[in-house]
This record gives structure tokens, C-alpha cells and sequence, in this order.
């Protein structure tokens, strides 16, 4: 088979070699998924700064509150 059907070797080995286009789409959708692979992990990272400083704004919050009653506190003293 090798030496008598030469055409059909060569179009087995046609079809199984990627055109460039597709192999230039396989490379862009590896990089896609790798930058969004990123993406995501920054998304969970400032989900959690962002979670963080809530709570800190919460404490700066209660901390304005509790002077505020202290003064009225002593203004009616």
C-alpha cells in the first residue's frame, strides 16, 4: 500500500494535518480561556477587598454613631 496507493497515504495525511486558520483558532481560544481564567480570579479577589471594606465602613459607621450619642449624651449633661 505504501508504494502502490501514494495518493491515498497522502490525502490520510492531508486530512490529518490542521489547517492553519483552525490551528490559529485552537491558539486564541487557549489564550481566551487563559485570560479569562485570570479574569475570574481577579473578579474573586476584589469580590473579597470589596467585602472587606464594607465591613471596615460598617465598623467606621457604628464608631460615628457611638460618638454622636456620646455627645449628645454630655450636651444635655
Amino acid at each position: 500500500m505504501y508504494t502502490t496507493h501514494r495518493d491515498v497515504l497522502e490525502e490520510i495525511g492531508a486530512a490529518v494535518e490542521l489547517p492553519p486558520s483552525v490551528r490559529a483558532t485552537g491558539e486564541r481560544i487557549r489564550e481566551l480561556e487563559a485570560a479569562n481564567y485570570r479574569l475570574r480570579g481577579d473578579v474573586r479577589q476584589l469580590l473579597e477587598e470589596q467585602r472587606a471594606l464594607a465591613t471596615e465602613n460598617l465598623k467606621l459607621f457604628h464608631r460615628a454613631q457611638v460618638a454622636e450619642a456620646r455627645l449628645c449624651i454630655r450636651r444635655t449633661q
